[in-house]
């Protein structure tokens, strides 16, 4: 009698005992992915640079923040 293959990709291993283990998604997810990373990275080699004002507000924002203050956790 052939084996039935799961449905969706899912797979059980089985252990030495015979038992199944946890579920686990096979490779042919991976294989379908739709965004990778080199797409990503194209994406931000793509983005639109920030213009000087962005920067100038940036500043200004981390230049007038409260001082942190010290952790309780160091003694």
């Amino acid at each position: 009698m052939a084996r039935r293959r799961p449905v969706g990709g899912v797979r059980t291993r089985r252990i030495p005992s015979g038992r199944q283990n946890v579920k686990r998604h096979g490779t042919a997810r991976r294989r379908n992915a739709v965004f990778t990373l080199a797409d990503f990275v194209i994406f931000l080699q793509s983005a639109p640079k920030p213009d000087p004002e962005y920067w100038e507000f940036v500043e200004a924002i981390t230049r007038n923040q409260p001082q942190v203050q010290p952790s309780a956790w160091e003694s």
